[in-house]
């Protein structure tokens, strides 16, 4: 068996196609990199700009608070916003004197008080705001106070392209069906090939059982594919790390559990993420080897597989099959926002989390696995035969 896998492996880096797909990948990789270190910088930018406005804003208010105030002497709510709107000016001075020194432990003391004095409006009716933001609010109260307590620098974890941070968000769409896609491609031709150019009957006189020919070329493409997208994505943290800075692995990452929103450190967030691409990965390959199988063309599994795929993604991140998502392998491709619980929100589905993600991924393989064996058999002796007698015939 580990010879015919080892075979294999030889076999995939000898087409073509699939090193100008590794290329394509890792070119794309860049891309997305080079675009979330624009960002990232615009952000910081942007950040002192941002600070500015609120204190306009705020210096702005303040003279129509008074004038209404003067309308309304002795009104209680008035007196509370006026007192409210000269504490956040001094408290955004404050804030972007600690920015622009970077003492970030007072960026974040700053940062904690507005969100809490906002919080207390809203819940005093002072402020208007959506009934969401409350929520949100109270989060970001949490994640601040989690950085000040552990002492780490905040980044902007959308875009932030240091090493840890990159990994996380790197899992998720567009990224996340990109993956699925080049496994798709990598895969596709793993069984269809040996028909295309009919090395099958050389392959099928062989003293090897039909089930072990099947399982060494799955091994080999699930082995192959969870290596070169794990091998690349490690070159790329490696390499961002020594660039901007791996980040601290304590740094806290929204984690959806049990229906409860907690705070786990990035890098076990990113070992949870790295189990469910495997899992993913696995699952693709499953489905391209089967789909290699049964069209025993290498253009139609291919196109079949990848249009299943995508069709199937995108009904899915549409919410039209949220009754079921738990159960729908492809509502987990969006891995960043399965664990971090946004995905069970945009589906309704408190069940759309880690565990069910391993699990339904596992199911979904297991039986695409088995079907293939049976098909495999059943089918690729029913054609060896048909040509066997064919051949003795003439």
């Amino acid at each position: 068996m580990s010879n015919m896998i080892s075979f294999e492996i030889k076999k995939f880096f000898h087409r073509k196609k699939n090193i100008f797909i590794i290329m394509i990948f890792i070119a794309l990789s860049i891309g997305f990199i080079m675009i979330n270190s624009s960002l990232e910088n615009q952000y910081k930018k942007s950040e002192i700009s941002s600070i500015d406005y609120s204190i306009e804003s705020l210096k702005k208010d303040i003279p129509d608070t008074k004038d209404t105030l003067k309308q309304y002497p002795g009104n209680k709510n008035l007196e509370v916003l006026l007192e409210t709107q000269e504490k956040e000016i001094k408290i955004y001075e404050k804030q972007k004197e600690a920015y622009i020194n970077k003492d970030y432990s007072t960026y974040l003391k700053c940062k904690i008080q507005l969100d809490k004095d906002e919080v207390n409006g809203i819940e005093n009716n002072t402020i208007v705001a959506p009934a969401d933001n409350i929520e949100n609010l109270k989060n970001n109260i949490k994640m601040n106070s989690l950085l000040l307590e552990k002492k780490i620098v905040p980044i902007f974890t959308g875009v932030s392209m240091e090493g840890y941070n990159f990994f996380r968000i790197f899992l998720n769409s567009p990224f996340s069906i990109l993956i699925a896609i080049v496994v798709i491609i990598l895969c596709a031709d793993v069984v269809s090939s040996e028909f295309d150019s009919n090395t099958y009957k050389l392959l099928f006189t062989q003293p090897v059982s039909k089930s072990k020919i099947l399982i060494s070329k799955l091994l080999a493409m699930i082995i192959l594919s969870v290596f070169i997208l794990l091998f690349v994505l490690t070159i790329f943290f490696i390499s961002l790390g020594i660039i901007n800075g791996f980040g601290s692995s304590e740094y806290p990452i929204q984690y959806f559990k049990n229906n409860v929103i907690q705070y786990i450190g990035i890098g076990k967030f990113i070992m949870l993420e790295i189990t469910m691409l495997v899992c993913m990965i696995i699952f693709m390959a499953s489905l391209s080897v089967f789909m290699s199988s049964l069209f025993k063309n290498t253009s139609m599994s291919m196109a079949v597989s990848i249009i299943i795929s995508i069709a199937l993604y995108m009904i899915t991140t549409k919410g039209m099959l949220k009754s079921i998502a738990s159960l729908n392998p492809f509502a987990y491709f969006d891995i960043s926002s399965v664990l971090q619980g946004t995905a069970s929100t945009i589906y309704s589905n408190n069940n759309v989390d880690f565990y069910h993600g391993i699990l339904t991924l596992s199911i979904f393989s297991i039986i695409l696995i088995f079907t293939n064996f049976m098909c495999f058999n059943k089918h690729t002796w029913a054609k060896f035969n048909t040509n066997s007698t064919n051949l003795l015939s003439r």
